[in-house]
């Protein structure tokens, strides 16, 4: 809440805007998810930032059992804030858009990219793998993460002229192995909850 956004909607998480920063509001569609069982931040603090900010109560959505808001109801409201339908600063992604991924450099960033494509694309059917391939030509197994969706695979790692391949032929070549299947939803809940783009282990699942 201290830097410029644009137009962007803010989706602020139990913020602590009385110990860091100087800003003293927010800007109108701003969206704040708080514990009333916080120990850490006050839900008075977020009450007050609001009447500072002259919004309506329902700016500050009361949520999670404390400051970490970890819980899957906690996660299902981020996602449900930052994907809103209604916001139109949230567009499904533009024809150019999924052009200038596929055209990207990825070399290094398997998992960011695979889920850059899966949380952005219109699609939402594509799902988020990860696991390991066959390392052609030195036969090495490495971790890995690529997109399916029906008989489809995208593989943004690799070479931007050899990334969409027929399932049965990609499987045949590089030989992977699947240790997590994850829906679109479900991986950006994911990265949200631990902060980073993956792989995620066993104590980074979600709880169901």
């Amino acid at each position: 809440m201290n830097f410029h956004c644009g137009d962007a909607r803010l989706v602020l998480l139990c913020p602590a805007w009385k110990k860091w920063g100087t800003a003293k509001t927010i800007q109108a569609d701003t969206v704040i998810l708080h514990s009333r069982a916080d120990d850490v931040v006050p839900f008075a603090d977020s009450e007050e930032l609001v009447r500072n900010s002259g919004l309506p109560e329902y700016t500050l959505i009361e949520i999670g059992n404390d400051h970490r808001l970890a819980d899957p109801e906690s996660l299902e409201t981020m996602l449900e804030a930052c994907l809103d339908d209604d916001d139109d600063s949230v567009e499904p992604l533009e024809d150019h858009d999924g052009e200038e991924i596929l055209e990207r450099d990825w070399t290094g960033l398997c998992y960011t990219a695979a889920l850059k494509w899966v949380s952005a694309t219109e699609n939402r059917d594509w799902n988020l793998i990860h696991g390991s391939i066959l390392c052609l030509p030195d036969g090495k197994r490495v971790n890995h993460a690529w997109c399916e969706r029906g008989d489809i695979v995208l593989d943004l790692a690799r070479p931007v002229e050899a990334r969409m391949f027929e399932r049965e032929l990609y499987y045949q070549l590089l030989q992977p192995k699947i240790s997590n299947v994850y829906c679109s939803d479900d991986a950006l809940l994911l990265a949200i909850k631990n902060r980073h783009d993956g792989p995620w282990d066993e104590s980074e699942q979600l709880k169901k």
